[in-house]
């Protein structure tokens, strides 16, 4: 059997290369669509440590699938920031984008955002460090998340807008605590005389 190893020799013998039947379309399919790209990229490399083909393709793979990856998330956050409402703002906490978002509305991001900085104002003469805060903001929500959750049956919708804002404040402390100098841009405060948000 004419097997896609042929093509490079210096490679494992029992490996996905030594499988591949180059007298069989679909094999062949693969060699050159996927095979073939990937240690053309990673020629270099190949050539460096041949033992390690396998493992360098599918590096150079994975890195070519975040990239796509990363492409459609910044297309789709692009697309929603074109179609913002004017009176509303993207909202990014130390790296982590909370708005625009098919997850939650404006109003929970901003909640949550406006909640973790006023905890941070008031907990920032205790405790000392991103890690050490995050664990006490996410303490101080603990219980009236559990109540939420389990308690206010009689309003489901009310019920999950509380959760999802829980949530959220759980996901900026966790954000902060791994990268403390992240990007951020904070939603305004809302103007609370005027009864507005």
């Amino acid at each position: 059997m004419f097997t896609a190893r042929m093509l490079f020799a210096d490679s494992p013998g029992n490996s996905e290369l030594s499988r591949l039947d180059l007298s069989n379309r679909t094999d062949r399919k693969q060699v050159k669509e996927i095979i073939m790209p990937a240690a053309i990229a990673c020629r270099e490399a190949i050539i460096a440590e041949p033992r390690r083909i396998l493992e360098i393709m599918q590096e150079y793979r994975n890195r070519e699938s975040n990239k796509t990856k990363e492409a459609l998330v910044k297309s789709r956050l692009d697309r929603a920031l074109a179609a913002m409402p004017s009176d509303q703002s993207q909202i990014i906490v130390y790296g982590l984008t909370l708005w625009p978002s098919e997850n939650h509305t404006y109003d929970q991001a901003r909640a949550a955002a406006w909640h973790f900085k006023g905890m941070v104002s008031a907990m920032c003469e205790v405790h000392k460090t991103p890690k050490s805060t995050g664990m006490a903001i996410r303490q101080s929500i603990k219980w009236l998340s559990e109540y939420a959750r389990f308690r206010d049956a009689k309003d489901s919708e009310g019920q999950q807008n509380f959760k999802v804002i829980f949530q959220l404040v759980s996901q900026i402390t966790l954000s902060w605590e791994l990268d403390p100098e992240g990007v951020c841009k904070w939603p305004p405060y809302p103007h609370i005389g005027e009864g507005k948000w």
